[in-house]
């Protein structure tokens, strides 16, 4: 008997997952639809008095953002929403990721419940390596350069029309928008 329970305590503290990972597996559980928008840099046409918005404003089940400013979304299937998760929870950067002092977001993941009500967030800078997240998703490990990388393959995989700094239509756009901001 007592090498019996020797035998299970190994087993017991190499399958043991972190509480953030069963945080994040619960919170993925509950998400019936995942919804991706991608759009130009936020900080040029999300402003108030003048001013960028900081963060995700959400009110009556509504991201408040001006939805005419997005460029291209998509809803994700469940695989693809397997795909997603398993990137959002892989600690990629740890203690060693780049991160840029700098965060122009430019993509919105939203995510439902059953019910149709938005229950969390996620925007991120790809470029950056920089995040915001609703309250729920403080779990997902810390977003860098390097999951930016993987973030942006992914997301083509899916179809979504990236938002770069490096797309020259984009720059076109975000010029507008900047001279727009400046009242030029």
């Amino acid at each position: 008997m007592r090498y019996l329970v020797l035998l299970f305590i190994p087993i017991f503290f190499f399958s043991c997952k972190s509480e953030k990972e069963e945080a994040i597996e619960l919170f993925a559980k509950e998400v019936t639809k995942v919804k991706i928008w991608s759009y130009p840099a936020r900080g040029l046409w999300d402003v108030e008095d003048g001013k960028e918005r900081q963060g995700i404003n959400i009110l009556n089940n509504k991201v408040e953002l001006d939805t005419t400013k997005i460029i291209d979304n998509v809803e994700l299937n469940g695989n693809q929403k397997k795909e997603l998760f398993a990137l959002l929870k892989n600690d990629i950067c740890g203690n060693s990721g780049t991160h840029a002092a700098c965060y122009i977001p430019r993509h919105l993941i939203l995510f439902y419940d059953k019910n149709e009500k938005l229950i969390g967030f996620y925007e991120f800078y790809i470029e950056c390596g920089g995040s915001v997240e609703a309250e729920r998703l403080k779990n997902i490990p810390a977003f860098c350069v390097e999951k930016g990388t993987e973030m942006e393959q992914l997301l083509k995989s899916f179809g979504l029309k990236i938002t770069s700094d490096k797309s020259p239509e984009i720059k076109e756009i975000e010029k507008e928008l900047g001279k727009q901001l400046l009242g030029k």
